[in-house]
This record gives structure tokens, sequence and C-alpha cells, in this order.
């Protein structure tokens, strides 16, 4: 069984300067409780979302393209040789990394997809799709795209930067990346995007603390690089939120559409709110600077004290379930946040709405019951930033697979869907 699948196993058993956020029209809106959310009319399978030389667990792509092209940051990542599952499954896989990134193309207004190459490798994987969605970029990866801090260690139980053991009781801290890059764009054609990630410390899949820190990272595009250039990425600071407040920006963002700042989602590790994890919100003009966030109370305060994450004072109004995208609709003309249900082990996709980031966000409801693979499905993100229609919504998952039947040896495909509201 190869690392990453023995990984899946486990994880399924249990702007500053002269940048501006990049956001959509600044509007009026009454700000009013929605008690009905969004359907959708059809949901179609699009393609597969695919880097050929990378078997992935779990993808998020950043809120606005980034010159024309959408970029994604992925979890756990087995590089293949050669392009082949068969490989990784007869003890000749590559590098293993926590963190690798990838760029696909749009046409026109719309994904670039593009018909499966017949010489192509990951057949097993490909086979039943009526497209590809090409992810591309850099060098075949051996490090992970999101560093390390020095004092972490890496799958291998690694000390970054030294090569020294870090551990030997099997502890690891992931990079999971759980919410999209929030991206800047600037005046001349770069971007900046932020990540803000928990650095969860795990033994398995066991947390072995209640709560962690958030760390921050910036991911810098020159748009002078060559197009198959990836950005480079730096670690801001590994405690920009410290351990026991809510991590801020990890659980997802919006962009508010009255006063263009960041609205940041945080959501803690224990289930106490109606069984629903409980959410924080935080909001700031500029992510690298902290004396310009402010933190939510459910009184309608804000406040520059961060919340502790058993502040029932903080907590919004929602019932959110897990992982899932936030973002603005025109269509719907409301904030929406898509995702899974708590304690789901399937495809199912849920919608929830409010008319503010501040909520109250209504009850979520389904919206669609997606293809669950052989085991587990997971890590439903959705990309408005792939479509300028937005009556429409493309959205990925991960799902597994297992290797000729066997159920020790597991792959992975990210299907890419397109829904249609009402």
């Amino acid at each position: 069984m190869s690392i990453l699948a023995a990984l899946a196993k486990l994880v399924l058993v249990l702007a500053a300067g002269s940048e501006v956020l990049a956001l959509p029209t600044t509007r009026s809106q009454q700000l009013v409780t929605r008690t009905t959310n969004p359907t959708v009319s059809e949901s179609n399978l699009a393609a597969i979302s695919l880097d050929p030389n990378y078997q992935r667990d779990s993808c998020v792509s950043a809120t606005s393209l980034i010159n024309g092209r959408v970029l994604w940051v992925c979890r756990d990542t087995q590089v293949l040789v050669d392009e082949s599952i068969d490989d990784e499954f007869n003890g000749q896989a590559g590098d293993f990394v926590s963190s690798s990134a990838s760029w696909s193309d749009q046409l026109g207004t719309q994904p670039h997809l593009v018909p499966i190459p017949s010489n192509q490798g990951q057949q097993q994987a490909t086979s039943g799709y009526p497209a590809q969605l090409t992810m591309y970029g850099g060098d075949t990866t051996s490090t992970s795209f999101l560093p390390y801090a020095s004092d972490e260690c890496d799958q291998n139980g690694n000390q970054a930067g030294t090569g020294g053991t870090c551990a030997s009781d099997g502890t690891r801290y992931p990079l999971w990346i759980d919410s999209p890059p929030y991206v800047y764009q600037g005046s001349d054609g770069s971007a900046t995007a932020y990540v803000y990630m928990m650095r969860t410390h795990i033994q398995g899949l066991t947390n072995l603390a209640s709560t962690f820190p958030t760390s921050l990272y910036q991911i810098n595009y020159d748009s002078s690089s060559s197009s198959n250039s990836l950005p480079s990425v730096e670690l801001i600071n590994e405690y920009w939120f410290p351990d026991g407040v809510f991590n801020y920006g990890d659980f997802g963002g919006i962009t508010g559409t009255l006063d263009g700042k960041l609205y940041l989602y945080g959501q803690g590790l224990s289930k106490s709110n109606n069984g629903h994890q409980p959410v924080a919100l935080a909001r700031c003009s500029n992510p690298t600077d902290l004396s310009t966030y402010e933190y939510y109370y459910n009184d309608g305060t804000w406040s520059t004290t961060q919340a502790q994450v058993d502040d029932q004072s903080a907590w919004l109004d929602g019932e959110f379930g897990k992982g899932g995208t936030f973002f603005y609709s025109d269509y719907t003309n409301s904030y929406l946040w898509i995702g899974q249900p708590t304690g789901a082990i399937g495809a199912t996709v849920m919608v929830s709405s409010a008319s503010s980031p501040e909520g109250p966000w209504s009850t979520p409801t389904q919206i669609a019951n997606l293809p669950s693979g052989d085991s587990y499905a997971y890590s439903v993100a959705a990309h408005p930033e792939m479509s300028s229609n937005s009556q429409q919504i493309y959205l990925t998952y991960t799902l597994q697979k297992f290797y000729d039947g066997n159920s020790n040896d597991i792959y992975y495909e990210q299907p890419l869907y397109m829904f249609t509201w009402d």
C-alpha cells in the first residue's frame, strides 16, 4: 500500500500597498434573515481535474483568476513515475509531499476542458469521464509547496530544513489546506494570495490537542514569469492566530460587497453548537497587518479582541457542516456556503445562504448527492471564479477508488461538476 493510500485510510476511518482585493462590484443590499436556499435545476459531470504527474488528496482553488488562470493548491500528493498508478502500488512511486500546486487554463469564460489524451497515464482514474481539466505547472515536485516551519515535522517524521529526526512516534504536521488562497490583484498584473491554515499536529489521524494555532502564508505571482512557473510562497507567521482562539480564515473566507474587506471564518474542532462545530468571524483590510483585524460577536458588535473557541458570544447563527466554500453569488443576490454535512462520508452537497457575511445563515439544505467512488467522498469545494455566468457554479471533490479491487490500495479522483441554479 502506498504512503498516500495509507494516509487515505487513516483520514477516512476517523492587501497591502498598491494591491487591491479581487472582489465583486460593491452594491447596496438589505440585511435580512434568509429562510430559503437556492436550488439546483441541473448538475452535470463536466470533467476530471487532473495533473497527470500526481495523485492528490483534496484541492482548493484561489478566489480569483490570476492572469486569467486558476491556481490550485492541494493536500497530500504522491508523485508518479511516468504518470503510472500501477507503479505507485508496485513499489516504484516517486516522492510524497504534503502540499502541491498547479495551474489550469480558462477558455473564454469557462474552464478549458480537453479530450483525455489516449497516451496519457492514470487511465484507471480518467476512465468514464467525458473530458479533462488539465492541471500543470512547475517541475515535478519533491518538496511541499506550502513550506514547513523549522519546528514542524514532515510526513516522514523529518524536521523541516535539517533532515534530522523530529519524531519517532509517528506524529506529523500535515499542512492540509482547507480554504482557498485569498487573492489580491496588483496593478501590473502581479498578484498576492494569502493562505490561513490550522497548524494541526496529529498522530495517525488523531489530533494531539483540541485547539491549534493558525499559520499565515503569502503566495507571490510575478506576471513576468513563464506560463509554466508556479508562484513562490513564504510563511509569514507560523502563529498568526495563537493557540486557543478561532482559526480565522482556515474554514473559509468571503469578500464583503459593501466594504471590500476580507471576511474570515474559523471553525472550532468540538461539536458543541447544537451538534455542529461552532464558527466565528473576523474581517480585515490588510491580511498582514493585525491592527486592521476586527472580530465579530453575536450581539452585532465588532471588537479588537480575538475570540476563544469556547466563547459562545462569538459563535455565528448558523449550522455549518464540514469543509466547503464561502462566496457571494450575483445570481442569488446572497452570500453562500457550499459544503458537506457534519459527519458525512459521501458526496452529499449542502448549501446555506445569508444576506451578510455575519448572517444569520439559513439552515443548510441538500442540493446534490454525487457519486462516492469505492469508499468515501469528501473535500467538496466550489469554484465561482471559473465561470462569468453567475447562474453556474463549478464544484470539485475527492473520491476514492480501489486499485485492482484491493481496499488497501487507494487512488484518488477529483471530478469537476457544473451546477445550474434555478
